[in-house]
């Protein structure tokens, strides 16, 4: 069934919540896609903590992120479980209960019937509201036996829970932690970036946060081996990535995953991996393994007793297509552990057969390259300097080194910002001032070789821009200085440039009304050098002339 809410009705959501839950900082809505924009604005007025749209499917949901904003305390959710809910948690609204996420505001919208009264009654506290369509006549017993009417307006009715709902379960006893494995200049850049969020998590969900960094000069996929004589000192961890942003009020995945199982994502649920669980079953000699079961080894929620897992990384057969995964993925089968299967929104993979925007996920696995189409450049540049110039050879340009802008700019956004990347895929260039270059550590980079002062050879858009202040950052590669040249910022079809001078590390733009984007271009004079990635910045709520760095956690941290 469609609805269409009536302005009326947007009305009433504010004027409800301002009146009967002025103080209220968590709020979910099931079945009311129309309405969320309204529930949002209501939730706005105050400090949310979080506000969660909830539909039976992805389809509502991909409706909704089109007209919906990227709120940083926004949450849109439309998959069903990949794993069997508990006996009587199957309900998304106490499923979210359940892993701790108690609303203060239950929206529900006309389709969800009495079964949707009845799940809002067993996670409202005392004090909860509940908004919900006029009860049709074989809803109304539901709603009578749970809850009282204090109010009414335009399409909308007002209650209370007469009883209160208990306090969400609480994970079993035990010392807890989050492992991260950062080695090396790359993983380095990227826990800048991500670390702030990791350890916001690990403090909100009283864990420990311990940073890996042993195994400098070893293969990627055996390093967290490294990691096992820390992780044995915990009764359970959260072995993460570094390039996996976490963002506020994610539950509790110790709460979330029982101590006997090992928490992981089934990837091929939404990729094609049947292939490749067929063949790293057959490389590491165990049994053909369900395919569907093929779990991202980005995040993996242990105990004590499942750290086999890790420690089969680090020695014997260490391979595959993906070979650390592969490789976990087998040792798991072997060791006879149980999985439990946890739903995208617990590692959300920038692509896939789901919804991968990143108001979908609460831990965001910026693997590869998060962007809206396709990679469109496949080839790069090596660079070596010979006596008396440089040579030039075409390579596959590594879709791992591209991540940086993308990452950043999630980051920024899950902070409040606005934020637009450009990678060096998404620059056009002109050999030979410009080159997409496979940095010596293979990392891609834009490389400016030395110009005239008319020469622009690498050249981006930024669009969608709103008026206002923004922070043009430039992005170095792990390593190696910011190239040595020149930009010039310019409105489409204007003249003269809005700002030019030289690249730096942060340079303050201020965008007229009507010029939706921005050209950017980089060369000129200067000795040259790399650059991994350009952002462009904007706090909505920062008045002019208050701009602040974004924090960052030390790389030694």
């Amino acid at each position: 069934m469609t609805h269409h809410a009536p302005p009326d009705d947007h009305a009433a959501i504010a004027a409800l919540v301002a009146r009967h839950a002025p103080a209220a900082r968590r709020f979910l809505a099931w079945r009311a896609a129309e309405e969320l924009p309204a529930l949002l604005a209501a939730a706005r007025r105050g400090h949310p903590d979080w506000v969660i749209g909830l539909e039976p499917d992805e389809a509502q949901i991909a409706v909704a992120l089109a007209t919906l904003p990227p709120d940083p305390c926004l949450h849109l959710r439309g998959h069903p479980a990949i794993e069997p809910p508990a006996p009587g948690f199957a309900h998304p609204i106490v499923r979210r209960w359940f892993q701790g996420l108690q609303p203060d505001v239950v929206l529900l919208g006309p389709a969800a019937g009495a079964i949707g009264i009845s799940a809002a009654a067993r996670v409202l506290p005392q004090d909860g509201l509940l908004l919900a369509p006029p009860a049709t006549a074989e809803d109304a017993a539901a709603r009578d036996a749970a809850f009282v009417d204090v109010d009414r307006s335009a399409g909308l009715v007002a209650l209370r829970p007469r009883r209160a709902a208990p306090p969400p379960p609480r994970r079993p006893p035990g010392r807890c932690a989050i492992v991260v494995t950062v080695v090396g200049r790359q993983t380095e850049a990227e826990w800048e970036i991500t670390g702030p969020s990791v350890r916001a998590y690990a403090t909100s969900i009283d864990a420990e946060l311990v940073v890996a960094r042993e195994g400098a000069g070893l293969p990627g996929p055996v390093l967290k081996s490294r990691a096992v004589p820390l992780a044995e000192a915990f009764d359970r961890i959260v072995m993460m990535d570094a390039d996996i942003l976490v963002r506020p009020h994610a539950p509790d995945l110790f709460a979330v995953v029982p101590p006997a199982a090992v928490g992981a994502y089934p990837e091929a649920r939404h990729f094609p991996r049947a292939e490749i669980a067929r063949e790293a079953a057959a490389l590491h000699g165990i049994a053909p393994f369900p395919p569907e079961d093929y779990f991202n080894a980005g995040l993996l929620v242990l105990s004590r007793a499942h750290l086999g897992v890790l420690r089969a990384l680090g020695g014997g057969l260490v391979g595959g297509f993906i070979p650390e995964q592969d490789t976990v993925n087998a040792a798991m089968h072997r060791l006879g552990l149980v999985l439990h299967r946890l739903d995208p929104e617990f590692n959300l993979i920038a692509t896939g057969r789901h919804l991968a925007d990143w108001r979908c996920g609460w831990m965001l696995h910026t693997a590869g390259a998060p962007k809206p189409a396709f990679r469109r450049r496949l080839l790069g540049w090596r660079r070596e300097a010979i006596p008396d110039g440089a040579v030039w050879t075409r390579q596959p340009l590594s879709g791992r080194s591209l991540r940086l802008p993308q990452m950043a700019a999630q980051a920024a956004r899950i902070a409040g910002q606005e934020a637009r990347a450009l990678d060096p895929d998404e620059m056009d260039i002109a050999p030979p001032g410009a080159f997409a270059r496979l940095m010596p550590e293979g990392l891609a980079a834009i490389w400016i070789e030395p110009g005239g002062a008319d020469a622009w050879p690498a050249t981006g858009t930024f669009r969608d821009l709103a008026p206002g202040r923004w922070r043009l950052v430039a992005i170095p590669v792990p390593g190696q200085p910011l190239a040595d040249c020149a930009f010039a910022a310019r409105l489409p079809g204007a003249a003269p440039p809005l700002a030019e001078g030289r690249l730096a590390a942060e340079i303050v733009l201020d965008l007229p009304g009507g010029a939706a984007a921005l050209d950017l271009a980089l060369g000129g004079p200067g000795t040259g050098g790399a650059v991994a990635g350009l952002l462009l910045l904007r706090d909505p709520a920062m008045p002019i002339g208050d701009c602040q760095a974004p924090r960052s956690v030390p790389a030694s941290a």
